[in-house]
């Protein structure tokens, strides 16, 4: 998409597309509301990967694949351990 649409148009509809994904995936589990505002804090996330991987990183995508890591690896350990 970012070589079809630019950066921040492609960056922006990655993003958007992921974020339902877990919507519908999630609604089905969580009221609506908290599935949509789950969608978006996604969305969030995934654009500001998008970002870091083009702008700063040149395409690079190390360094989002290890703060996704991270904090999926974070978001375990928060629900397991608390």
């Amino acid at each position: 998409m970012i070589a079809r649409l630019g950066p921040g148009l492609g960056n922006l509809l990655q993003a958007l597309i992921f974020g339902a994904l877990l919507v519908s995936s999630v609604a089905s589990h969580a009221p609506f509301r908290q599935a949509l505002a789950f969608g978006l804090l996604v969305s969030l996330g995934g654009a500001s990967l998008g970002y870091v991987t083009e702008v700063p990183c040149n395409g690079s995508i190390v360094p989002a694949w290890l703060a996704y890591g991270t904090l999926n690896l974070m978001t375990y350990l928060w629900v397991r351990c608390f």
